[in-house]
């Protein structure tokens, strides 16, 4: 049967209809709106100006699906924040070339990761930017 045969027999269904496609189109919004929110790097936000004792990499660790969790992050350790974690390198690289180029005993700019917004000590970051002095 065809819509406009359905509509001339049944004349209520483009209430249903524009009340399906306004509440579609809100939470379509309401998704990419919290896409945009949560996968935005602000790695131009906040930061911490660090000096780096080691850095080296190791396995994440834990159960993911019933395997472990093999993945490799960066560890740093420096004198003023702590022990800082990256999951994830910038510009496409992976985390052991990233790693290796980071020299210890210099200082660099860390920027945080929005999951650790507002912490002084132990955060995770998202890029290191070296401070030439």
């Amino acid at each position: 049967m065809f819509p406009w045969t359905i509509r001339k027999k049944y004349p209520n269904t483009w209430k249903q209809e524009y009340r399906f496609t306004i509440i579609l189109g809100i939470a379509l919004i309401a998704f990419y709106s919290c896409l945009q929110f949560y996968l935005h790097d602000d790695s131009h936000g906040s930061y911490s100006v660090c000096t780096v004792e080691s850095a080296y990499t190791k396995e994440r660790g834990g159960m993911l699906g019933n395997m472990n969790d093999v993945a490799l992050i960066g560890v740093f350790e420096t004198k003023e924040c702590g022990t800082i974690e990256m999951y994830a390198a910038p510009d496409g690289k992976n985390i052991p070339e990233y790693v290796s180029k980071i020299k210890a005993g210099k200082k660099y700019k860390m920027y945080k990761a929005w999951s650790t917004r507002n912490d002084d000590r132990d955060f995770n970051t998202v890029r290191l930017e070296e401070i030439k002095e």
